[in-house]
């Protein structure tokens, strides 16, 4: 492999096949296509998310080598602008063995000040902690929305639950976000303050 030009070497660890040898080396991984999921823009920051799928360890390490080795990421990484959820010693897991586990389409910008993230199949809430203790630190915002959905591959993340279309509409599934079937929203403002509501619902429209 270490001599493959730099084009055969991307398509063989995207798809796992090795052209000139007419062999199969590894699965492929279709879902490098979906981007939302691999990493996440907070205003000049970029958060590189964990996939909590073993099958997506592959992409989440390409990812990493993309935001660490490519020029045109060069200057955020010297300036301490990617947020690797990856990094062990940044982000252990806790003392109770919860890990942290995050992908894209949990993580939604409200306005330039307010973050939302889902709490799901793919997202713990050891991982919003950290993503939220990191946000306030850097001064990135000032609201974190935690957002709790069941934890079901039928929900998997807040962007298959709702999409603000603008500023006052959104299209979204009305048994989780109108009912409050098994959700409920918890803020954390910087300050220390914390406001719970009984559905996204009230969320959105107290």
């Amino acid at each position: 492999m270490m001599s493959l030009s730099h084009r055969a070497l991307t398509l063989l660890l995207i798809t796992g096949y090795h052209i000139d040898e007419d062999h199969i080396y590894f699965d492929p991984i279709p879902n490098f296509i979906f981007t939302r999921d691999i990493a996440v823009v907070i205003k000049d920051h970029i958060i590189i998310t964990k996939a909590a799928k073993s099958a997506r360890y592959r992409e989440n390490l390409l990812t990493r080598f993309i935001f660490y080795a490519h020029p045109l990421f060069k200057d955020l990484s010297a300036k301490g602008k990617i947020i690797n959820l990856n990094h062990l010693d940044k982000f252990p897991p806790s003392k109770k063995g919860e890990v942290v586990s995050m992908e894209g389409g949990d993580v939604m910008m409200l306005n330039d000040d307010f973050v939302l993230i889902g709490c799901s199949e793919r997202t713990t809430d050891y991982a919003i902690k950290c993503v939220k203790d990191v946000l306030f630190e850097k001064g990135l915002v000032s609201n974190v929305a935690q957002i709790n959905i069941p934890s079901d591959r039928t929900c998997m993340h807040i962007d298959t639950l709702f999409t603000m279309i603008d500023q006052n509409d959104i299209v979204c599934f009305k048994p989780i976000v109108f009912d409050g079937v098994s959700s409920n929203v918890k803020v954390f403002r910087k300050n220390g303050a914390e406001i719970v509501y009984d559905s996204v619902k009230d969320f959105f429209y107290p």
